[in-house]
């Protein structure tokens, strides 16, 4: 009784411990409750967190005070569980069992068995069991994997166990092209919500998780499954130069950490085929030119099909020809014949060029349009969607065209496209789209971050405008190719943008592509990662996420991030002035104009926030928290190599001699850093070839 009381009293003292901490933000070890829960659908988070928190306290006492059910996992740094998997685990169980056990051992230092279910059934030692994968466990708990969507988990709590439950098929645990990860997928979620994990950047320093010498689970019985049909970051495989970038192994490494990194971030696909489109007429002048250059946009000249002007045969097409339709139904229905039983989808996503048809059919298609004057006079982001013209109206007109008819023969045909280039605005007219015609949004080089305030509302209206009028959206951007290697950070005009887009049906996301700038550029790319889990929470909330990896250090790097987010921010008109001072890119050849916008002033301001991060993450015992800081310093170091190399290849009077030492350095700073994975070199590697391989000085062959 007097346990009871004392407990009692205990409770009642603890109601009034302020519910706003959190764990993992400093140095040492938390108490591993604090950090629970931080999905948006448990609104009472910090109540839950002191409930749970109070529960473990008590536990030696009065484990069943207040009702809370709980299953301890690691305790006293013993572990008081048993990780069981089918007696013939699919490979992704397997793989899901092992990441279970390896960040178990990364928050306590205790490492959990893997058992075989038949070998575990022979152990009668008590123990609290998590079984992972399709078990004869789950079924007699009545969960069936077979009803199970391709990506979805079961996570329900029993007596003395947890299941993770998900329908298991063979294939690679870390293809992104792998739909069948459910279990996968659930054993993530945990480890997010039960130990606070975050996978801050890809490899070991990336992956923070809070130290505990207890670990105790909450009570599930949840469904998880991606928010999304398809999660995709595209991984820059390509481009790695060894006289630039990366040796041979530390590619192949690179590359193995960043995949790990993505997929425990979800990145992957359900069945659903529809959030996939490309430039499909590429190609089609070569095929059906000669016979029929009628298909094919007209010039002003009268001129039908390529022009000096289409690269790698990359020609539009007069979108308003009626036989080009009944060629692209003709195609569709000899695939399905081919293909019986799968679901063949109509891809119309125009050649990689502006719309640029001027004959009487598209034209007709045409909204009535403002004159040059008043094109003149438009804001240059809404000039950039009317040169040559205004064409978004007239595609529209064609997918709508072609999907009509299919719908005559299969009413579930589904046909995709590309609002894109001259094509991205919108049509004013109430023009009906049937749901299953499915858009990828691109904004292009225009559009891309930094926005102006009234621009970033203009491409946000874009979005919704193709919404109302009834197309399915998918995010398809390809801005993440910007910015080289330097600091570019526009992480809060990012998270705006696409938690829009979720908010208003986006059912998928493909970027074009994951340029991998960590230490550069780490805040923004771990929002883009994540917003693909929880793109619902507050910016800030996940951004905290980020910073807690930093220890106590944390308020020194926001502070470092916040100071290049405005200085980014504020090079909207400098980046106009640069491309054209520069002939640069923003694609291919940033690196041109980098030393324009990221002086070594610039980077003297940075290093200083560092400096103090570095201080305060000197602070704590836990080394990481100073090995993250450092990771940081790597990257804005190689930031400002590349920019002063930059500036020695601009300069016309700079002798081959001094431009070949100062790309030397660069690389060789690079080799020195590579197994830090602080960038992916590869798409470096072309920006920095197209930016200055004609310059004296470059490597020669």
């Amino acid at each position: 009784m007097e346990e009871i009381m004392l407990a009692g009293l205990l409770m009642v003292f603890m109601l009034f411990i302020p519910c706003f901490m959190t764990g993992g933000s400093g140095g040492g070890s938390v108490p591993l409750l604090m950090s629970l829960n931080f999905r948006a659908k448990h609104p009472c988070r910090k109540q839950r967190r002191l409930r749970m928190l109070a529960a473990l306290l008590f536990l030696p006492v009065m484990p069943g005070f207040m009702g809370v059910n709980y299953a301890e996992v690691v305790g006293g740094r013993r572990p008081a569980a048993l990780v069981v998997v089918p007696d013939e685990p699919e490979e992704i169980a397997r793989y899901a069992a092992e990441e279970l056990v390896r960040h178990i051992e990364l928050a306590t230092d205790v490492r959990l068995d893997i058992r075989k279910e038949s070998d575990a059934a022979e152990e009668d030692n008590g123990r609290f069991r998590i079984y992972v994968g399709d078990t004869n466990a789950a079924r007699k708990a009545g969960v069936d994997s077979e009803t199970l969507g391709a990506e979805t988990a079961i996570i329900q709590s029993l007596e003395d166990a947890i299941l993770i439950v998900g329908k298991d098929k063979p294939g690679d645990p870390l293809d992104t092209e792998n739909m069948w990860s459910g279990t996968l997928w659930g054993v993530y979620e945990l480890l997010e919500r039960e130990l606070g994990v975050r996978w801050v950047w890809p490899g070991e320093l990336g992956t923070y998780v809070p130290r505990a010498e207890h670990l105790v689970f909450d009570e599930w019985d949840e469904q998880v499954e991606p928010r999304f049909e398809r999660r995709r970051l595209r991984q820059m495989r390509r481009h790695n130069d060894p006289r630039l970038g990366f040796s041979e192994a530390g590619e192949k490494a690179y590359q193995e950490a960043e995949t790990v990194f993505l997929r425990r971030h979800r990145m992957g696909r359900s069945d659903d085929p529809r959030p996939y489109t490309a430039h499909r007429f590429a190609g089609w002048w070569r095929r059906y030119g000669e016979e029929h250059p009628e298909w094919f946009a007209m010039s002003p000249d009268g001129e039908r099909g390529h022009s000096s002007q289409d690269r790698y045969g990359q020609t539009p097409m007069c979108v308003s020809n009626s036989e080009l339709h009944e060629e692209i139904i003709r195609l569709w229905k000899r695939q399905r014949n081919e293909r019986p039983g799968e679901t063949v989808i109509i891809h119309l996503g125009e050649a990689n060029s502006w719309a640029r048809c001027v004959c009487e059919g598209c034209r007709a298609w045409d909204e009535p349009g403002p004159d040059e004057g008043e094109v003149e006079r438009m804001a240059p982001y809404i000039q950039r969607a009317h040169r040559p013209l205004n064409a978004g109206p007239r595609y529209a007109r064609f997918w709508k065209a072609v999907y009509e008819k299919a719908a005559e023969i299969d009413p579930d045909a589904v046909v995709t496209a590309l609002a894109y280039m001259n094509y991205f605005a919108a049509p004013k007219e109430d023009l009906e789209l049937h749901q299953n015609i499915v858009i990828a949004f691109v904004p292009w080089t225009t559009w891309w971050f930094p926005r102006m305030e009234e621009e970033q509302g203009w491409v946000k209206e874009q979005w919704r405008r193709w919404r109302e009028l009834g197309a399915t959206l998918y995010y398809r951007p390809n801005f993440t190719f910007d910015g080289y290697a330097m600091p570019h950070v526009y992480k809060r005009q990012f998270a705006d943008t696409f938690r829009h887009h979720a908010r208003h049906g986006m059912i998928a996301t493909d970027f074009d592509s994951l340029l991998g700038q960590w230490a550069a550029q780490g805040p923004q790319l771990y929002l883009l990662a994540r917003l693909h889990t929880r793109p619902y929470d507050e910016t800030d909330e996940l951004l905290e996420e980020y910073y807690s990896a930093f220890g106590p250090a944390a308020n020194k790097v926001r502070r470092y991030f916040q100071y290049w987010e405005a200085h980014t921010m504020g090079l909207r008109e400098d980046i106009d002035r640069a491309k054209s001072e520069y002939g640069a890119s923003r694609f291919v050849s940033y690196a041109k104009m980098s030393h324009r916008l990221f002086k070594q002033a610039a980077f003297d301001q940075g290093r200083h926030y560092l400096t103090r991060a570095a201080e305060a993450a000197s602070e704590s015992d836990n080394q990481k928290y100073a090995e993250r800081v450092r990771f940081l310093k790597d990257g804005l170091i190689h930031a400002r190599l590349c920019a002063e190399t930059a500036s020695v290849f601009a300069d016309e009077a700079a002798t081959p001699e001094k431009r070949r030492r100062s790309l030397l350095k660069l690389v060789r700073f690079r080799r020195s850093v590579e197994d830090r994975f602080i960038s992916s070199f590869n798409w470096l590697c072309r920006q920095e070839r197209r930016s200055w391989e004609n310059t004296p000085g470059f490597f020669e062959e």
